[in-house]
């Protein structure tokens, strides 16, 4: 089983993993960009500055609603405000996060559990809705943490039905 293999091949990064402080990563990481109005300003602002308006035409957001996600991505260090009614930039967290995100999903698009169709023409609902839905689970940054889950839970599934 393929699954299987990636705890005898992954053993040398064990205390690299076992050192990550799961309430740091998921307050200073993934909440700030676990929403996608806040991943896309994030993302509009990594090459060029933006201002509030930009902002509200891209995420469809307006007055308070856009406010309260900006000042989420600022506290959070991702993003800042050049003065007082200036436009928003990115910072260096903010632009390191936003490549880590796109590695782990270019690190994905290959991943054998994308090709699950292939191997087996019948799916049951879940695993269809699962498949729709892999882009927003990629794109908030849950998935880095519902990995593990969803190849147990495949695991099962292909246990179960085999």
């Amino acid at each position: 089983m393929r699954s299987m293999r990636i705890y005898t091949n992954n053993q040398e990064q064990k205390p690299n993993i076992s050192a990550l402080k799961t309430s740091v990563v998921m307050s200073e990481i993934l909440e700030p960009v676990s929403n996608p109005q806040r991943l896309e300003i994030l993302r509009a602002v990594a090459f060029e500055m933006k201002s509030f308006s930009a902002f509200s035409e891209l995420t469809g957001l307006r007055g308070g609603n856009l406010l309260f996600h900006l000042q989420k991505l600022m506290e959070s260090g991702l993003i800042l405000q050049q003065h007082e009614r200036g436009d928003y930039m990115i910072t260096e967290k903010g632009f390191k996060i936003l490549q880590g995100l796109n590695e782990i999903y270019s690190s994905l698009q290959n991943y054998p559990l994308q090709n699950s169709s292939k191997q087996r023409p019948e799916k049951n609902d879940l695993m269809e809705r699962k498949e729709k839905n892999r882009d927003d689970y990629l794109n908030s940054g849950i998935l880095i943490f519902n990995f593990a889950a969803f190849n147990l839970e495949t695991f099962h599934f292909l246990a179960l039905s085999g």
